[in-house]
This record gives structure tokens, sequence and C-alpha cells, in this order.
């Protein structure tokens, strides 16, 4: 087995045939049109016997695309057919790639035996050098739920509660329901693709869907496909862990009365698959026909629901200034929540801790209107729920930012498939940052007065005044820090930075090693900032508050706040304590107590886009190495310098 990464772009029975020698080669050839043998040579360090071989290995495996690679001597080497095809398969290969970390875990968790490394490597079509380094990987999720992966004279072994293991499940499963296909007509020959495939056969998983189907049928329960799909993976994830002898250890707080529905479905479960469901399987599998049930009530009952939500969220979320679909999406989204949590249906949230870290202005509305929820409809939100909110509140920012897109061209002169190909990556990458007003030939180019503030280009452009950026028809990722480069540099002078860098001062920056707890330091720099006239009484109070709702800790830092009505003067403080700050059950080593009050509420954003660029590792060893607050202040502003170059 090659120690290289193996890749699966193609289908079909070539599937496993390409390694990413053989990619950067198909790469290579599409980038440049046309190449020789020496080029390739020149590009993967190989023999001409073995550019040879791998040469052919691509023509045969292009060959189900009906692509063929034309290797003429005096001519070249190029591709013909419909190359198109192949830019957007090799794209979507790119995108979709399982992470080699889940696959693992999956395998592990669902094996009907206990596998040795090298089996396990086979699975993966990796060396064991490479598995024994992703290994450590898997070691640490399966560590944050409390699970050990044991090496033991048979084999791995995953060892902890069953509980934790079907946990780990879900999780994983959460990232494949994007990719789930299903046809909810008799044809059954298609609706996994090949993601489900390979963690559950697919002849299992179509069987499993029949039992489901008829027995709703029966029951006269109509569901949806997303309902369907989770019930389908929920079953197959059962029998799996029956099969190997490992149920549900912990008794759930389900207080629903078994239905007679529910009855039937595991009856016929029993039957096809010849198990007999334990009591506590069972209780699950209860929860989701009550949902289904529960689907089917009277419409003017859910209208009325609707309706309610509706008019709580107009109010709720007005400082915003709100669009419809962030109203309507929210008023979706949230009827579902809460009569899920109503049934004690808590589901979790794969990325609390990345959408936290990434969109903490989004965050903080999503926790406001998390506190008037639970007021309102008495149910609690966790963190997990909470994050869910927050990206309907962050793609209504986006849609907000959508029109201060930078203006730019594409110059492309590799051929129309080529141009469609960069024209749909940079859309698709940077549909939040950049408008592409034209694509364009370089000869139409320079024969048009065209002046924009940024121009993608895959030849070199002499003369042109503006921004320039060159860049590979298939947008590599070195291409993309370029980019990223020129539209920081276009946005150096944008007034959010002056206004985050006016809110920090000299005096509101302590260094202090006794305060040594989240309660500590908040009334610290409350107080300060009263005794400053910064704000009024009341102040410390909020920001605890705040706090019992859902922790402002973000990777080291901690980022309390309080309600608007407590700010006098608008304004950060900053602490550190190099010993570290107890936060919770977290440790920080710096706090930002951001004061906002209506006066720069409507910059909220623009002040939380720069304060997200300080939350990184680096920044903070950085600042844990200073010693005095002019030391911490010049940090801060340099960083924000370069950050913004």
């Amino acid at each position: 087995m090659s120690k290289r990464r193996v890749l699966c772009f193609l289908g079909g029975a070539g599937m496993f045939n390409l390694d990413e020698i053989d990619v950067d080669i198909i790469k290579f050839i599409l980038t440049n049109k046309k190449v020789h043998y020496e080029d390739i040579i020149q590009l993967i360090g190989l023999s001409r016997v073995t550019v040879v071989k791998r040469l052919d290995k691509i023509s045969s495996a292009l060959d189900q695309l009906n692509i063929k690679l034309i290797r003429r001597k005096g001519d070249g080497i190029y591709f013909v057919g419909d190359v198109y095809q192949l830019l957007n398969r090799l794209h979507s290969s790119n995108k979709n790639m399982d992470s080699r970390t889940n696959r693992s875990l999956m395998i592990l968790l669902l094996s009907e035996k206990i596998l040795t490394v090298q089996e396990l490597a086979d699975k993966l079509y990796v060396s064991r050098n490479t598995l024994q380094s992703n290994l450590k990987d898997v070691r640490k999720i399966l560590a944050t739920n409390k699970l050990q992966l044991r090496t033991t004279n048979k084999g791995l072994v995953v060892c902890g509660s069953e509980n934790s293991k079907r946990h780990v499940i879900s999780e994983i499963l959460d990232e494949y329901w994007n990719t789930f296909s299903i046809d909810t007509g008799e044809n059954n020959s298609n609706i996994f693709n090949e993601k489900w495939i390979r963690i559950f056969n697919k002849r299992y998983l179509n069987k499993i869907l029949f039992v489901i189907r008829n027995s709703l049928k029966k029951s006269h329960i109509d569901c949806s496909d997303y309902q369907i799909k989770n019930l389908v993976i929920h079953i197959a994830i059962i029998l799996q862990r029956i099969k190997t002898n490992h149920c549900l250890e912990k008794k759930s707080n389900n207080k629903y009365k078994q239905l007679n529905e529910t009855e039937e479905l595991v009856k016929a479960i029993n039957k096809e698959f010849k198990v007999r469901l334990p009591n506590l399987e069972k209780e699950y599998l209860n929860l989701h026909v009550v949902t289904f049930k529960d689907m089917k009530a009277d419409n003017d009952s859910k209208n009325f629901k609707i309706k309610l939500m509706r008019n709580f969220l107009v109010k709720a979320v007005k400082d915003v200034d709100p669009d419809d679909i962030l109203i309507s999406d929210l008023t979706l989204h949230l009827c579902t929540t809460i009569d899920r949590l109503k049934k004690g249906l808590a589901i979790k949230n794969p990325y609390t801790a990345d959408i936290k870290k990434n969109f903490p202005y989004s965050f903080d509305l999503a926790v406001q209107l998390a506190s008037k929820i639970q007021a309102k409809f008495k149910v609690v939100l966790f963190e997990d729920e909470i994050a869910y909110i927050t990206l309907h509140f962050q793609n209504f920012m986006e849609r907000e930012a959508y029109d201060s897109r930078i203006n730019a061209v594409i110059v492309c002169s590799t051929g129309l498939g080529m141009s469609r190909f960069l024209e749909q990556e940079v859309s698709d990458t940077y549909h939040d940052k950049i408008n592409i007003l034209q694509v364009m030939s370089l000869t139409k180019f320079e024969q048009t007065s065209i002046s924009v503030p940024l121009v993608l280009s895959t030849v070199n452009i002499v003369g042109y005044s503006g921004n320039v950026v060159t860049v590979s028809p298939l947008l590599e990722q070195i291409d993309k820090k370029k980019i990223n480069i020129a539209i920081e540099r276009i946005l150096i002078n944008n007034r959010s930075y002056r206004i985050f860098s006016h809110l920090i001062s000299l005096n509101q920056i302590y260094v202090n090693e006794q305060l040594s707890n989240a309660n500590q330091v908040i009334s610290f720099l409350g107080k300060e900032l009263i005794n400053k006239e910064f704000a009024k009484s009341g102040v410390i109070e909020s920001a605890l508050e705040r706090e019992e709702i859902s922790s402002t800790v973000i990777k080291n830092m901690a980022v309390p706040h309080s309600k608007v009505k407590y700010i006098i003067k608008p304004s950060i403080s900053i602490l550190l304590n190099k010993n570290g700050i107890e936060w919770g059950n977290k440790k920080v080593y710096l706090v930002f107590f951001i004061g906002l009050n209506n006066s720069v509420i409507e910059k909220s954003k623009e002040i939380y886009k720069y304060f997200s660029k300080l939350i990184y590792p680096e920044f903070i060893k950085k600042a844990c190495k200073c010693n005095s607050s002019e030391e911490i202040y010049e940090l801060i502003m340099r960083h924000l310098k370069e950050v913004s170059k």
C-alpha cells in the first residue's frame, strides 16, 4: 500500500487508483493546457519511466469520464474532452473529502470485530505510519468524550460507556447530513450517496428504509425526508451496536408513554433483523415516533404558534433592524426548537466552539435573544442551541454586508472552461467579499479602460495601476492567501479599525496577578469603570448575569460585558494575569471587558470584527510576556496594524 494519501474523486471502479501525485500532474496539465515529459519530470522529480506509468494510470482512470489524455510526440501532453467536468470532479473531491479522523472513529465504533492497526489502515487506504499519526487526533476526540483508545494484544479497542460512544457517532453523523440524499419514491436503488455506503452497507440501509416506510404507512404516519433519514441512520446504529453486544446503559428521563405505533415499528424491526430491541432502545425510538405524530398536529394550532413566535421576535430583535428573512427563519427554527426542548429532546452542536470564536457578535445577539426566549417560553437554551441561533444572525449580518463587497474583474486567457471554473471558485470562496463584475480575456482587458479595486488574473498584467493578483486557474491555497492579503490592503484604512482602536486607552489596561477568578476580575473592572464614570452602578451584576447564561470564554480569553443601559461612555478594559484566571471550568489569561452603549451599538459588528483579530494563540503568548500596561497597549495596536495590512 502506497504511503501517499489515495484520492477518490472519479467514482466508479477506478476510484482508488489515483494518489496525490497523480492529481498534481492532472492539475499541472490543466493549468498549462499543454506540457511535455520534461515539464512533468521537473515537477515531481521522478524518472521518465515512472511518469509514463503514471500517465497510463491517469489515462485509464479518465476514460470513464470520456476525457482523453493525448501524448503526441512533437506536440505535447494535453486533455481532450469535457475538461470542465473534470475540474468539477476535482473541485468536489477537494471540498468533500471525508475526514480521515472521523472515518477512523466510525470504523472503530461500528466494527463487528476488534481491528488491528494494519487492518484499520487497509480500510482507510493509508499506510500504517500515516494512520499512527492520525490516531493521535482520534484519541483526543475520544478523551473529550470520556473514552479511551487502547491497544491490546488483539487490536484497537475503544473503552468507555455506550452512551458516550453513541454521542461520538452522532456528532460525526451530523457532518454527513448535508450530503445525504433520499428518494421518497418506491425505487430505493440510489437513495444513499457514496459517503453513507462507506459507513453502512447499501442494501442494509435500503432494507431498514423499507421496514420503516411499511410500518409508518400502516400506522398512517406521514413524515419528512429529513425525519426518515434520521430514523434510518438511528436504527442502523442501534442494530450495529446490538450486533456487537453494545446497548445503552444509562436510563433516560423520557416521560412519554410507549405508543402503539412504536410497538408496531419495533415488532417489524425485530422480525426483519432477527433481534430483540432492549427497552431503553425502544424508548429512544418512541421519541422519534412521538415527534412524527406531533408534526401532524392541528394546522390551526401550528399557525397560531408561528404567529405568536413571529410577533414575539419582531419585538425581541428590533434593535438589529431585522429583515423579513431573519424573522421568518428564526420563527420556523424556534417553533421547532421549543417543541423539541419541551419533549426533553436536546441536540448536540459539534461546531459550538468554532461558532463562538468566529462569530462573537452574532453569538452575543443570540445569547440576548435566548434570555428573552427563556423568560417568555419557560425553556432552557444551552450553548449548543444558542450556537444554532447564532447562525441565523450571522446569515443576516452577511446579507447586510453583501453590498459592501469589493468590485473585481477576472482576466483569464486559458479557455472558456477554465474561466467558468475560476469564476465559480472565486464566487464560492469570496461571495461575501468580492463582487465579480466581468470575466474577460487579456486582450479585451488591455483594450478596455476599466478601473476596479481588484483584478484577478491568470496571466501577468503590466502597466495597470490598480491591485492585481496573479492566480492559478484552479485557485490553489496559495492563491487564496494572496487574495486575502489584497482584500485586507484595500480595506486597510476603513473605519472599523479606527472605531475599535479609539475604545482602548492606556489607563484602562491592567496587569494584576492577584485576581484569580471570574467574579473577582469582573468586580474589579466594573468598579474601575464606575469610579472613572464610564459605567453606572449595576454594571457588575449585569456582567455576572451574562456569564450565567453562557460563558464568554473564547480560547484563553474572556470577553465579559453588561447591558448597554449601564454604560455611560463606551470603552474596552483589559486585564492580564500571567498565572491564569479560573473562569468557570476554563483558565484564561486575558480579559477584555467590552462596554458598549447606544452611541456605538450600531457599530458593534465592526468592533467585534477587529476584536476577532486578537483571538489567536500567538497573540495571547506575546501578551503573556508583557510586564506593563504600556507594553500591552503597544502590542495590541501593532498587532491590529499588522493583520490589517
